[in-house]
């Protein structure tokens, strides 16, 4: 991938203007990333607003999972810059982004099977800073948002169900207190019933606590009723940047 934008790639500046009259918490400028000598993502830029929840829309290998990857530090980025609250992130190892602030929830549920759900939970505290960054108690938020952890708190996480995997992986991460959840595909696998639970636990929390987030997700209906702006990605190009009505007026055979 060149150091070109692909045509009908969004520029910067035009994404700019279809941003969030929030306050800017993360700013992904001209990122450019991949594996060995494999490009994946050229030239993308995107913002997520204090309090906002953006969508990251896309077939698959679009470079979505990559895009979240370099702002949470698993993935270098070969150029563009990351600020995370006009901090830069921009190659820092994960560990840095977790205590800047930055929760990643993999797809796959990202739980350790053969620890309990109390165990998960207290190693996802362990990230947060000594300083509360929510106004709520996380592990009482959690506890409201997913009962079924609480009354279940010995039980090993592999002997858990899917959705439920699902809902631990989620919770690990807010017991850190993000400023900025990073969600890839959370519905992956689920039952229709569960992928509604989990969409509106997400904007619950966003309600809630104000945390920010980007979210990579496949249910696109369901995934733009809780965003307030979605991005596309198509072959590692931003080929839309603006708001849930305005993707839904848009011809989307030339967007996925």
């Amino acid at each position: 991938m060149s150091g070109e934008p692909r045509a009908g790639a969004v520029s910067a500046r035009s994404e700019v203007a279809a941003g969030s009259e929030r306050a800017r918490l993360l700013s992904v400028e001209s990122l450019s990333a991949g594996y060995g000598k494999r490009a994946v993502i050229g030239e993308v830029s995107i913002t997520v607003g204090a309090g906002e929840i953006v969508a990251l829309l896309g077939h698959n290998g679009a470079g979505k999972t990559t895009t979240l990857k370099a702002i949470a530090g698993l993935v270098r980025p070969r150029e563009g810059r990351v600020q995370l609250d006009g901090a830069g992130l921009t190659g820092r190892p994960p560990a840095a982004a977790a205590a800047a602030g930055v929760a990643f929830v993999p797809q796959g549920h990202g739980v350790f099977p053969s620890l309990s759900v109390e165990e998960n939970l207290a190693l996802g505290a362990s990230i947060r800073q000594r300083r509360a960054r929510w106004d709520n108690d996380a592990s009482a938020l959690v506890d409201e948002l997913f009962p079924m952890l609480n009354a279940r708190p010995k039980l090993r996480a592999g002997s858990l169900s899917g959705g439920q995997r699902q809902m631990l992986a989620i919770s690990m991460a807010l017991m850190a207190e993000p400023r900025l959840l990073l969600l890839d595909e959370p519905s992956m696998g689920l039952a229709p019933v569960l992928v509604d639970e989990v969409l509106e636990a997400v904007r619950r929390v966003n309600q809630e606590t104000r945390v920010s987030v980007l979210l990579v997700e496949q249910n696109i209906k369901r995934v733009l009723a809780i965003s307030e702006r979605a991005y596309v990605l198509k072959l590692g190009s931003v080929v839309f940047g603006g708001t849930p009505d305005g993707l839904r007026e848009r011809d989307w055979s030339e967007l996925f």
